[in-house]
């Protein structure tokens, strides 16, 4: 198969859990998702709202809050949203953007339509979800 030259191809096969995708599949995401920005200081959802995305960071820099405390930093090439998207449940911490940053937003519709096509994806996301109950424990956070 021929290597798709598309820079947020380029992007998403870099992250773990996607690399599993071929070019054509990360091309359909990228095709259904939207490339956004925010400011420092914005917040990107609250603890609470509807699971709707996945965010993938692609520049900049976004704090994961309970409250005032940070829990977390998300990094260009990492992505935050899949718990509440998975499980179908709120929000369960902020998401506030610590510097302008660029995010791909890939809608719960086509996040569930690939882990479903693609059970080796659903399984390293799931995995990835497992670890981050286990941190929230240690700190003794609910997940």
């Amino acid at each position: 198969m021929k290597t798709v030259d598309h820079s947020l191809v380029r992007a998403l096969r870099d992250i773990s859990s996607l690399g599993v995708l071929d070019d054509a599949a990360l091309l359909e995401l990228v095709g259904s998702s939207a490339n956004l920005h925010w400011r420092a200081g914005s917040r990107i959802f609250s603890k609470g709202d509807e699971g709707d995305a996945l965010y993938v960071v692609l520049s900049g820099l976004v704090a994961v809050r309970d409250g005032e405390r940070e829990v977390g930093r998300i990094e260009p090439g990492d992505y935050l949203g899949e718990r509440a998207l998975v499980r179908a449940q709120p929000r369960t911490l902020d998401a506030v953007a610590l510097e302008d940053s660029e995010l791909l937003v890939v809608p719960k519709d086509a996040v569930t339509r690939l882990l479903e096509q693609r059970p080796d994806m659903a399984a390293a996301v799931r995995a990835r979800i497992d670890r981050l109950d286990a941190g929230d424990a240690a700190r003794g956070n609910a997940a």
